[in-house]
């Protein structure tokens, strides 16, 4: 089966500047964006959405019960259609070993270029 052109993309950024910096910036550049503050917040969201959405694009330390390692395997756990996975954190990445396993198909680490990261975005949302 052919992969469908994506519908939407999840972000989860716990800083409020940059997840509404991040999500105009998305959305300005022709990307459907929903996003949350928290991975406690968006992983009901997900449970109801699931097939419409080709990326999550979530920070790896936020505050809740869940982080983005914690949503990513939520993500890997549910069968059927399988977004990519792209995390953002000023922090160490995991090892690669342990990103490979939950899926996660990019680690950015800030600072990083809102520009670069819109390109690899669109490119991911693509297929």
């Amino acid at each position: 089966m052919e992969k469908t052109v994506a519908n939407r993309m999840l972000l989860i950024e716990d800083e409020d500047d940059l997840r509404t910096l991040l999500e105009e910036y998305l959305k300005d550049n022709g990307l459907s964006v929903t996003s949350f503050a928290s991975a406690d917040k968006a992983l009901p969201f997900w449970r109801d959405h699931a097939d419409e959405i080709d990326l999550v694009l979530t920070d790896m330390r936020m505050p809740g019960t869940i982080d983005g390692i914690g949503l990513a395997r939520a993500v890997r756990r549910r069968e059927g259609h399988q977004p990519s996975i792209v995390m953002i954190s000023g922090f160490e990445p995991p090892p690669r070993q342990m990103l490979q396993e939950l899926g996660i198909t990019e680690f950015i680490s800030k600072p990083f270029r809102i520009s670069e990261l819109s390109r690899l975005c669109a490119a991911k949302m693509r297929g």
